[in-house]
């Protein structure tokens, strides 16, 4: 029933729980990429780690299809501005869900090679992309009133903070010309003068943070 599949997918709790589920899908990337870094996590908890990557992609697959469904490929018109984002977020999905998830995987066993890391797996990771579709949820909701007005504070303020973080750098910029071009020289003629090997020590350390080398 297509006009069911319309209010269903348009409901504030059919997004709500999509966005739990992308939340929770954050979570179990989070989890790879801490094992990738670590090695710390178990091989029972990566296999479930493994299984639960399946298990969203199949989910945000048959949420993509009922989307289709209810309404259709005007919804994902990439040049329309009030599609765009769900023709990226279907992007998403389709690409390190569909793609890097399913298809090459199975494609790299019936080679015989092994995907299980390497770049595809690191480009999954973009979607935690899709947290933005949370922004939704807490514009249809009064418990998030407070977090959408941050957001969109934050959002109308942007060319604002972009110069101050310009100012801020070219600021910094200039009293660290200053500074170099003023303390080296004399950190260079106090270690002509002095003999003591703790002090000279000392004065090279500085040297190495004032030219921004590391030990």
């Amino acid at each position: 029933d297509r006009p069911f599949l319309h209010r269903l997918v348009r409901s504030f709790y059919f997004e709500s729980a999509m966005s739990c589920c992308i939340l929770a899908n954050c979570i179990t990337v989070g989890i790879w990429a801490h094992q990738v870094a670590t090695n710390q996590f178990s091989a029972t908890i990566m296999q479930a780690q493994e299984m639960a990557e399946h298990c969203f992609v199949a989910v945000f697959l048959l949420e993509l299809m009922l989307k289709l469904k209810a309404l259709g490929f005007r919804a994902y018109r990439p040049l329309d501005p009030q599609t765009r984002g769900s023709f990226f977020d279907a992007m998403l999905v389709i690409t390190t869900g569909l793609l890097f998830t399913w298809i090459l995987p199975l494609l790299g066993w019936l080679a015989g090679f092994d995907t299980s890391g390497g770049p595809f797996k690191t480009l999954s990771v973009l979607r935690t992309i899709r947290l933005a579709r949370l922004v939704r949820v807490f514009t249809g909701s009064p418990l998030f009133r407070e977090a959408w007005m941050l957001i969109r504070g934050l959002s109308d303020s942007s060319r604002t903070l972009f110069w101050t973080i310009v100012v801020i750098f070219l600021v910094t910029y200039v009293f660290a010309i200053v500074g170099v071009s003023t303390l080296v020289p004399e950190l260079m003629a106090e270690r002509m003068r002095r003999t003591d090997p703790a002090d000279l020590a000392k004065i090279d350390e500085l040297l190495y943070l004032f030219s921004g080398m590391d030990k």
